[in-house]
């Protein structure tokens, strides 16, 4: 099992000193957001091309919500990452406005047939009673990646 550390992208870069501290904590992974649908955060790049350089495993993760363009920061970051994460918001909607669950994974598996793929979930469940984790059954994916996030968020025990 790995132990992994979520970079949000708003947290700022890591730096040699963040990245020995991690190592004596043991963590193998690190977990970069690099988009929100469509919006690619392209100084995250760079932290993944540095997180291998200081022996990390890394994933890409975004959050998505069910359009077509959100393929591109899927792309860019798998390109140099070693696997991604896929976050769908309680906005995602399947139908007739909105890209499947299935077209994306197809997407993605059309360029990056070997690499991990996960689904994640918000860290409050009940506040994603919408959320779209069936529209996820059954596709290639590698399974589901809940986020954990210890101690306080806006207050309340998380």
């Amino acid at each position: 099992m790995k132990l992994g550390m979520w970079v949000r992208w708003y947290d700022r870069t890591l730096k040699a000193a963040d990245y020995e501290r991690l190592h004596r904590l043991h963590v193998d992974r690190v977990y970069i957001k690099i988009g929100d649908g469509s919006r690619i955060r392209d100084q995250y790049l760079n932290m993944i091309d540095d997180a291998h350089h200081a022996g990390f495993e890394v994933y890409t993760w975004t959050y998505n919500y069910g359009g077509p363009d959100e393929f591109s920061p899927i792309y860019w970051g798998l390109s140099r990452a070693d696997g991604h994460v896929l976050d769908p918001e309680v906005e995602w909607r399947d139908g007739s406005d909105a890209f499947t669950a299935d077209a994306l994974v197809s997407l993605i598996r059309a360029d990056f047939p070997d690499k991990p793929l996960w689904v994640s979930s918000f860290a409050y469940p009940n506040l994603h009673r919408g959320f779209p984790l069936r529209d996820f059954g059954g596709l290639d994916i590698q399974g589901w990646m809940p986020q954990i996030f210890p101690g306080y968020w806006a207050g309340t025990a998380a």
